[in-house]
């Protein structure tokens, strides 16, 4: 399991052309500007979490979704570090150390909406707690 992260990491951050078996650069305008801690899939999606601001030309600010072709924000994102991500289909989930998620107040766990249109925090729902790790199923996370 352990091996199968790394791959998926250095994949997301890198990039891998498969037909010609080089690494290369994921996203049209670079990878991120520091540590990947977490992923998570969703559909074609996939979402990345940790010590990095820009992932690409996006400012994600700690969580980011990389649509396939480039990178995108989700929400505003966080204040700090997000250690963990999960998600059940419609809400992601992620843990770490931040104070803020969307703008709001959070303890170091939140959860977003990614099937509804961001507004002004709308799309982020609190919880409180530390996590290391996430699971999600059927609109519950559990850490």
């Amino acid at each position: 399991m352990k091996t199968k992260l790394i791959i998926l990491i250095n994949l997301i951050v890198y990039g891998l052309n498969i037909n010609a078996q080089n690494w290369s650069c994921v996203g049209l305008n670079g990878g991120v500007d520091n540590g990947v801690l977490a992923l998570t899939v969703k559909g074609t999606n996939i979402y990345a979490g940790g010590r990095f601001i820009w992932a690409g030309n996006t400012q994600g600010n700690h969580i980011a979704k990389f649509d396939g072709i480039d990178w995108r924000v989700v929400g505003i994102g966080t204040n700090g570090d997000v250690k963990a991500l999960a998600n059940d289909g419609i809400n992601l989930y992620a843990g770490g150390n931040f104070s803020k998620a969307g703008g709001i107040s959070a303890s170091n766990i939140a959860k977003y909406n990614t099937s509804s249109l961001p507004s002004a925090g709308s799309d982020v729902s609190i919880c409180s707690g530390n996590s290391i790790t996430l699971s999600a199923t059927g609109g519950t996370a559990y850490k």
